[in-house]
């Protein structure tokens, strides 16, 4: 039955292998139209889309978020025992595109076919590094990254579905999931300005980065999206009369450290290979030594060392941050 309903879908299935997505618009593709994708810049898609520039080459986080995938659908399968969880190639072929827009495709990591309901709806899996937790809610919210809300919208849309889930596992041991569910409103939006680009490469009129950002302006001040969760109080008279003058003191004590920087650089020259330089009442030494920084996400990333172990051999001290800054 899942097959059948599969094969029910508006859309055409094609192969991973020998797709062409030069000619079409995709999830990633969508966000960084819209301007709400961090990583690329609409010029840059321009580009890479009329084969000025390399397609994008595959690194660790990619390889081994793609070697975690089938362990996050087996989490699925044990948590969900009456859904079926399907795998492109396997179950299905990687790439769909749309029968009403067939510049537009997506790449599902699965569907998930409920027996009981025989619902089918989306899946899509990420993973993410302790660094970037901040940006996802707990699971059954809806705080997750913004350029992902766009994809799934994308996928939804073409797919013709209702609802999709994405599954994410942060630093390898946090697993959380998030339920997702379609807006026409927003994916008119997003069809309309995948047109204006698929226009604008026809034409070899190579779009402005301005142009994404007024977009994502506009998108965001419509659909408004949280990745970090904010609690703010309102200021009082007294708190604006304090933050004015923390931001004037700021303000001057980043002026005073340039005049510093040009001055120790001034010193430093005197200095050259000795040890330092002395004056009449003063005197300035110039010390040069090295740090060594271990990037433990990528170690970890790329398998070479257990996250257990690095969590027992990890300690955390109590610190704080303070900062303020115009907002005008």
């Amino acid at each position: 039955m899942v097959h059948d309903i599969l094969t029910q879908l508006p859309v055409t299935h094609l192969a991973i292998e020998g797709f062409d997505r030069s000619v079409s618009i995709g999830g990633t593709d969508i966000s960084v139209i819209c301007g709400v994708n961090k990583y690329e810049k609409v010029q840059d898609l321009y580009k890479r889309k009329q084969g000025l520039l390399p397609e994008k080459e595959s690194n660790a986080p990619m390889e081994w978020g793609g070697r975690h995938e089938p362990a996050i659908r087996k989490k699925l399968r044990d948590m969900y025992p009456s859904i079926a969880v399907l795998e492109p190639e396997k179950d299905y072929p990687g790439v769909m595109t749309s029968k009403e827009t067939p510049w537009a495709h997506c790449s599902p990591d699965g569907f998930l076919f409920d027996r009981n309901t025989e619902e089918l709806s989306i899946l899509e899996i990420k993973t993410a590094s302790m660094w970037s937790k901040k940006m996802w809610g707990s699971s059954g919210s809806q705080v997750y990254p913004t350029a992902y809300r766009y994809q799934i919208q994308w996928y939804l849309y073409i797919t013709g579905l209702k609802k999709a889930r994405l599954a994410a596992l942060i630093g390898l041991s946090d697993f959380r999931e998030y339920e997702i569910t379609r807006n026409d409103k927003l994916i008119a939006d997003m069809v309309g300005h995948a047109k204006d680009f698929i226009e604008s490469l026809a034409g070899n009129n190579i779009p402005s980065n301005g142009v994404a950002a007024n977009i994502a302006k506009t998108m965001l001040a419509k659909y408004p999206t949280i990745e970090h969760p904010e609690n703010y109080s309102v200021a009082s008279s007294r708190d604006n009369k304090v933050a004015e003058r923390l931001l004037w003191i700021k303000d001057k004590v980043k002026e005073l450290n340039g005049e510093k920087k040009a001055l120790q650089e001034a010193l430093k020259k005197s200095i050259g290979d000795n040890e330092g330089v002395q004056g009449d009442t003063w005197k300035a030494r110039w010390s040069r030594f090295s740090k060594r920084k271990t990037d433990w996400d990528r170690i970890e990333a790329e398998g070479g060392v257990d996250a257990h172990l690095k969590e027992e051999y990890t300690t955390t001290k109590p610190s704080e941050r303070f900062d303020i800054k115009k907002t005008t």
